[in-house]
């Protein structure tokens, strides 16, 4: 799970969100999403670049980010 962690804290990071402002079970919630899980296999590098591409402001809706981590990788 601490792989999980990582993702959403990244995403809290590209999106400009205090990781505090999550509710527990909304955290709980993000971390079991099925892209996040996709997400945890690819490498932060990847995730950066591909998150900077295609957030918009401080939208960064994780089924898009997981599509360009796709072709980024």
């Amino acid at each position: 799970m601490a792989r999980h962690e990582q993702v959403l804290a990244l995403w809290c990071v590209l999106t400009g969100h205090d990781p505090e402002w999550l509710e527990e079970p909304e955290r709980e919630a993000l971390l079991a999403r099925r892209e996040i899980a996709k997400l945890a296999e690819t490498s932060d590098a990847v995730l950066l670049d591909a998150g900077q591409s295609v957030r918009r402001g401080n939208s960064l809706p994780l089924e898009r980010w997981l599509a360009a981590a796709r072709v980024s990788a």
